[in-house]
C-alpha cells in the first residue's frame, strides 16, 4: 500500500519488512524495533494535522513525526548477593557488595533502541553513556551513594525524570573487627620496633655523652666522631655540619662523613641570604623533616645545591641553636632511597645538636683557656722583660757617670800629653775601652727602650743595600748573603744608627746558626697590610694598630731553634753558643719596642728560622742626614753652672770647660744649684744639669731655675736618651741635651752652641 501525507511526504506499506517513508531527499525505514505492532503493514490513512494511521497485521497506531515523547525509565532489579527487585532503597554489607549489578530499563515503542545514561553519586566523578541496560561495580567501599539513571530514545530525546536509588554500604561487622585487630597489631609492632631504635639510639647517645673527644676542646675530632656515630646510627649515607661564619651570612661546612667511604671531608659553603624560604624553616622549626628534596618547596629551589650534593633524596636538618640563636646545622642525608623521618630519627637528631653545641662550648672553653694562659704568659714575659729593661737602664745610666769620668779625663791627658808622649798609646786604649763600653751600656739602654734616639724618616731597602757590602764582611765566608730589596716601599721613622744595629745583630746570627757549614742567609725588605689577626701573632704586636707596615726579613739555613729556645732568645745574656758578644736579641728587642714595631719568628729544628722586622709606615718624606757639627767652642766666654750628683762626673765637665776658657760653678744636687743661682743669675751663662738626683731632680731645678730667670740657656745630662730625658718638658726655649757618657769636644760644642744661641 502507499499514501501521501500532508506534507506531501510518500509512505509505502509492506508485507514483511515494516514501513518507508520518503521525504523527497532520503527514505526513512519504520520497524517493529521503532514501535510498529508489526512489519506487515495493511493500510495508510493520512491525516490533516500531519499524522499518519498506521494498520497492520496485529494492530493500528498513529505515528506523529515531529511529536516524540520522551521514554519513561525504570529501575527493575538490583543484583548483590542476592536480587532486589524495583528497589528504591537498598542497605547491604561490604561482604554483601563485592559485586553490586543494576538493570533498568525504558519504557517506549522500541526499547530495543534505548541509549542510556547513568551516574552513581559518590562514586562515579561524571555522568555516563551506555547502550546495555544493566551496570556493574564491585568492592564499592563502606559510604552512601545514589544511583541515577536517565533513558534516551532514538531522536535523542532523554527521560524527563531519571530513575533513583540510594545504596547504602556498612561496614561488615567481622571484618571491621579483623580489620582493627590488624591495625592495631600493625600499630603494636610499629611501636615496638620504634622503642627497639629508640633504645639503640639512647645507648649511642649515653656513649656520646661519655665520650672524652666532646669535652676535650679538639673540635675537629669531636665532629669527627659526632657525625660518623650518627650516620651509623640512622642508617643515613652522609652527616655533615655546618656553621655560620662570624659575619654570620655564610654557612660551611666543617666536617662531612660519607658512610659509603668510611672517610670525612671539610669545605663547602653557600650564602643564607639566597634561600630565605630554607632558613626561615630552619629558624622556626625544631627539626626540618624532608622526605623528598626535589618536591619540598622549602629546599626545592636548591635541591642542587653544594648543602644537598650529591643526589640527596631525604634529608633530616637540625638547627644549632646557642644562646637563642641559631648558629648552624647538622644534616643527615639519605642518597639512596628515599626515607620517611620518624619520631625516634627526630629525637635522636635534636639529640645530636646537642652534643655539636656541647662540643664547640667545650672547644670555645679551651680556647679561652688557652688565650688566658697565653695572655698570662704574655703578661709575666711583658713583665719580666720590664724588670730586666728597668735594671738594665739603672745599670746603663750609673755605668754612663762612671764612663764619663773615665772618657773626660783620658780625653783631658791626651790633649796634655806631647804627640810623642810613650803614654799616649795607654791612655788611647783606656779611651778605646771607655768607648766600648758606652757601646755596651747604649745596648742596655736599647733593650730597656731608653736607648738614644735620634729619629730620621728613611727608606729601608736603601738604607740596608748601603750596609750590604759591611754585612757581608761580617759574616762566615761559607755563607752565601742574597739580597732582596723591594722599591717604591713606604718610608719609616726611625734611629738609622739603631736600626743599623738591628741587621748587623739579625745577619750576624743568621750566619751564626750556620755555623761551619754551606748556608745561606737572605735579606729582604717589603711591606704587608697587617690586620688584627696576624699583628697578634707576633712578638709586640698585641696593642699596635692595624695599617701598613715595613719590614725587614732575616731567613737562614741553620739549625732552628726548639720551641724551648725559642721562649728564650730575647732574654738577656742567654745563648746557645759558646761565646757572647753583648746583649744581642735583647738589645733588638728593645729597639723594635721603643719604635713601635713588632717582631715575627718563624723556625722548626734543623729547618732554618726567619726573623721579620716590622716597623709602622711613615707619610713623611725621607729626612737628609744633618750636618757635621763644627768647632764653635774655640772662643768662647762665660760663666757654667755644673749640676750632677757624681762628684767624678762635676770634676770631667769642670775641667774642660775651664780649660776652654770659661769659668765653672759646681752644685752637687739642685736645692744647692737652685741657691747658687739666686745668688749669681746674671753671672751665669748657662746650666749643664743632670736629670736624675737627690732631693730635687733635674725637671723641679730646671723649672726653678726657669722661674728665676726665665731665659736661662740649659743643657740637660743624663745617661738615658734625650727622648726619654725631654718627655716630660713642653717645646721649652734655650733648651739642649748631651748624653753621657761624652767626649770634652761634645760637650764644648753643646755648650758653645747653648752660648751662642
Amino acid at each position: 500500500c502507499a499514501a501521501k501525507d500532508a506534507s506531501g511526504q510518500l509512505w509505502f506499506g509492506s508485507h514483511s519488512v515494516g514501513l518507508q517513508r520518503y521525504n523527497g531527499d532520503c527514505f526513512q525505514r519504520l520497524t517493529s524495533e521503532d514501535g510498529l505492532p508489526s512489519n506487515s503493514v495493511t493500510g495508510l490513512v493520512p491525516q490533516t494535522d500531519g499524522s499518519m494511521i498506521i494498520g497492520t497485521y496485529r494492530g493500528i497506531i498513529r505515528y506523529r513525526p515531529r511529536a516524540t515523547r520522551p521514554a519513561r525509565i525504570e529501575i527493575r532489579a538490583a543484583v548483590a548477593d542476592r536480587e532486589y527487585p524495583h528497589p528504591t532503597d537498598l542497605e547491604l554489607i561490604t561482604t554483601q557488595a563485592h559485586l553490586v549489578t543494576i538493570s533498568y530499563h525504558g519504557v517506549s515503542l522500541a526499547t530495543r533502541q534505548m541509549r542510556y545514561r547513568y551516574i552513581l553519586e559518590g562514586y562515579d566523578t561524571q555522568w555516563q553513556d551506555t547502550w546495555q541496560n544493566w551496570v556493574r561495580y564491585s568492592n564499592l567501599p563502606v559510604g552512601d551513594y545514589t544511583f541515577r539513571v536517565i533513558a534516551i530514545n532514538r531522536d535523542l530525546v532523554p527521560s524527563t525524570r531519571p530513575a533513583s536509588m540510594t545504596l547504602r554500604i556498612l561496614p561488615d561487622p567481622k571484618e571491621q573487627l579483623l580489620a582493627e585487630q590488624e591495625a592495631e597489631i600493625g600499630r603494636m609492632t610499629k611501636e615496638i620496633r620504634l622503642h627497639q631504635r629508640e633504645e639503640r639510639q639512647n645507648k649511642v647517645l649515653v656513649q656520646l655523652a661519655r665520650s672524652k673527644t666532646l669535652y676535650g676542646g679538639n673540635l675537629d675530632a669531636a665532629f669527627e666522631e659526632i657525625t660518623e656515630t650518627a650516620a651509623h646510627t640512622l642508617e643515613v649515607d652522609r652527616v655533615s655540619i655546618w656553621l655560620f661564619n662570624q659575619e654570620g651570612d655564610l654557612l660551611e661546612c666543617l666536617k662531612r662523613y660519607e658512610r659509603a667511604l668510611n672517610a670525612h671531608f671539610d669545605g663547602g659553603a653557600f650564602e643564607a641570604a639566597s634561600y630565605p624560604a630554607y632558613m626561615s624553616a630552619l629558624e622556626h622549626e625544631r627539626i626540618l623533616a624532608i622526605d623528598n628534596v626535589n618536591a619540598d618547596l622549602r629546599v626545592g629551589p636548591f635541591a642542587d645545591s653544594v648543602l644537598f650534593y650529591p643526589g640527596a633524596i631525604s634529608v633530616l636538618d637540625a638547627p644549632i641553636r646557642m644562646e637563642g640563636k641559631t648558629t648552624g646545622i647538622v644534616q643527615h642525608v639519605s642518597a639512596s632511597k628515599p626515607r620517611t623521618w620518624d619520631r625516634a630519627d627526630k629525637d635522636f637528631a635534636a639529640s645530636v645538636v646537642g652534643f655539636v653545641a656541647l662540643a664547640i662550648e667545650a672547644h670555645e672553653l679551651e680556647r679561652a683557656e688557652e688565650e688566658r694562659r697565653h695572655m698570662e704568659s704574655q703578661v709575666q714575659h711583658a713583665q719580666k722583660l720590664e724588670s730586666l729593661g728597668v735594671l738594665a737602664g739603672g745599670i746603663a745610666h750609673d755605668f754612663n757617670n762612671l764612663l764619663v769620668a773615665i772618657l773626660g779625663n783620658s780625653d783631658l791627658m791626651l790633649k796634655e800629653l806631647a804627640q810623642d808622649s810613650p803614654l799616649r798609646q795607654f791612655l788611647e786604649q783606656i779611651q778605646s775601652a771607655a768607648l766600648r763600653g758606652s757601646e755596651l751600656t747604649n745596648q742596655m739602654l736599647a733593650y730597656s727602650g731608653k736607648g738614644p734616639f735620634a729619629l730620621q724618616v728613611v727608606d729601608i731597602s736603601r738604607m740596608v743595600e748601603e750596609m750590604s757590602h759591611l754585612l757581608r764582611i761580617s759574616i762566615s765566608k761559607k755563607v752565601e748573603l742574597r739580597c732582596e730589596f723591594a722599591s717604591g716601599l713606604s718610608p719609616i721613622e726611625v734611629d738609622p744608627g739603631q736600626l743599623r744595629q738591628v741587621t748587623m745583630n739579625l745577619i750576624t746570627n743568621a750566619s751564626e746558626a750556620i755555623g761551619d757549614q754551606n748556608g745561606v742567609v737572605r735579606v729582604r725588605t717589603g711591606s704587608i697590610q697587617a690586620d688584627r689577626a696576624y699583628l697578634s701573632g707576633t712578638g709586640l704586636g698585641d696593642n699596635l694598630p692595624e695599617g701598613e707596615y715595613v719590614y725587614l726579613e732575616v731567613v737562614d739555613t741553620g739549625c732552628g731553634m726548639s720551641a724551648q729556645t725559642r721562649t728564650r732568645i730575647f732574654d738577656p745574656f742567654f745563648t746557645t753558643k759558646f761565646a757572647w758578644r753583648g746583649l744581642g736579641l735583647a738589645a733588638v728587642l728593645g729597639i723594635i719596642r721603643a719604635h713601635r714595631g713588632t717582631i715575627e719568628i718563624k723556625t722548626k729544628p734543623g729547618a732554618g728560622t726567619t726573623f721579620r722586622v716590622l716597623f709602622p709606615s711613615s707619610s713623611q718624606a725621607p729626612t737628609r742626614p744633618p750636618a757635621l757639627p763644627g768647632d764653635r767652642w774655640n772662643a768662647i766666654k762665660g760663666t757654667v753652672l755644673v749640676v750632677d750628683d757624681e762628684e767624678v762626673v762635676r770634676q770631667v765637665a769642670r775641667k774642660a770647660l775651664e780649660r776652654a776658657g770659661l769659668t765653672v760653678l759646681t752644685a752637687n744636687d739642685g736645692l744647692e744649684a737652685v741657691e747658687r743661682f739666686k745668688n749669681d743669675a746674671e753671672r751665669i751663662s748657662a746650666v749643664l744639669l743632670d736629670m736624675t738626683m737627690p732631693r730635687m731632680d733635674g725637671k723641679e731645678t730646671f723649672q726653678e731655675l726657669r722661674r728665676i730667670r726665665p731665659d736661662v740657656p740649659v743643657i740637660l745630662s743624663s745617661g738615658y736618651t734625650e727622648q726619654h730625658a725631654t718627655e716630660r718638658f713642653a717645646e721649652e726655649p734655650r733648651l739642649s741635651f748631651i748624653q753621657k757618657p761624652y767626649l770634652t769636644a761634645v760637650l764644648l760644642d753643646k755648650v758653645s752652641a747653648a752660648l751662642n744661641g
